[in-house]
């Protein structure tokens, strides 16, 4: 721990990352922490992955993790390298 109060942010972008031999494209993302809680915000606006995931953590007690995640277009069959067709 350095200081009393701690307050930092961070953010940046990744053009492309690998996961499961799959490149996901276009990652925005922000996150902030201080003494006692932790936010984040992701958005992938790859076309084949459309995300935007919000997560919030509370360090106090009782500790409460609250996360929202939205899924547009979200090829779960191509990331997973299974058939996700509908018949």
């Amino acid at each position: 721990m350095v200081g009393k109060y701690q307050d930092a942010a961070i953010g940046g972008f990744i053009s492309t990352i690998g996961i499961l031999d799959q490149p996901i494209h276009d990652i925005t993302f922000q996150g902030n922490i201080t003494n006692d809680s932790l936010h984040t915000d992701v958005t992938i606006e790859d076309p084949s992955y459309k995300s935007h995931i919000i997560a919030a953590v509370s360090l106090a007690e009782p500790m409460t993790i609250h996360s929202k995640m939205e899924l547009a277009d979200f090829n779960a069959g191509n990331f997973l390298e299974l058939d996700s067709t509908f018949y």
